[in-house]
């Protein structure tokens, strides 16, 4: 019943069908409480060294079960839309404040043997000792191979929405420019479609506050400066 209602709120069908869903949270109520009754200082869910680290850590584990799973023959997919949905975990399984969601887990056997997709190589990623600059030609191959053949139709439609993506962003003149690109290439290319009609440049920056507003509600104050004494909380 859980999983179908994770299906429904994250819109993703295949959500209710998995035989585990895994919802991975940074837990920093558990150390307060156990800084309370051996009468310890706390200041953890107001420093960002510590919420760096728990981040990361929260991550690695949920890595951990990809990579378990995988050994096993198991199929996982991630869903990042759990960012969007915070106050809805949260009632649904009544976290309490200094508990984050992060990122939720989808387990199950794949259907047939998928093919793993496309990476940038380790001459685009790597670096030695140094941080090292490709130049245009190589970046751009190396982004054709990653998607090769990509291109999605132009309509009036399409143009619309990313000029007005474009001139929001970088104003009328950029979005002349990748509008006259459009038309000259015949397409719209990858990452045309990835950032002005997919993850849009100008909505995902939206709302930053509000979700500064919700980790705050949460308990942590990471973003802020934190004035001593801090009140203890029950």
């Amino acid at each position: 019943a859980t999983s179908r209602k994770l299906a429904d709120l994250c819109r993703q069908k295949f959500i209710g069908e998995a035989p585990v869903n895994l919802l991975f949270c940074i837990d920093w109520r558990r150390i307060h409480r156990w800084a309370k009754i051996d009468c310890a200082p706390y200041s953890a869910n107001h420093a960002f060294r510590h919420f760096w680290i728990s981040f990361q850590d929260t991550i690695i584990a949920a890595q951990n079960i990809c990579t378990a799973a995988d050994a096993h023959g198991l199929g996982s997919v991630y869903i990042g839309t759990v960012m969007d949905l915070i106050p809805q975990m949260v009632d649904m399984f009544t976290l309490p404040r200094e508990v984050m969601p992060v990122v939720l887990l989808c387990l199950g056997y794949p259907e047939g043997s998928p093919l793993p997709r496309r990476k940038l190589g380790p001459d685009v990623v790597v670096h030695h000792e140094t941080y090292q600059d490709l130049s245009d030609d190589v970046l751009r191959d190396a982004f054709s191979a990653k998607y090769p053949d990509w291109q999605k139709a132009v309509d009036d439609r399409r143009l619309e929405s990313i000029q007005e993506v474009c001139t929001t962003v970088h104003g009328p003149e950029f979005a002349d420019q990748c509008l006259a690109r459009i038309r000259e290439q015949g397409y719209i290319n990858m990452v045309q479609n990835y950032f002005g009609l997919h993850y849009v440049a100008d909505g995902m920056p939206q709302n930053n506050e509000d979700f500064v507003k919700l980790i705050v509600d949460r308990g942590f104050t990471w973003f802020t400066k934190t004035e001593f004494p801090i009140a203890r909380a029950d």
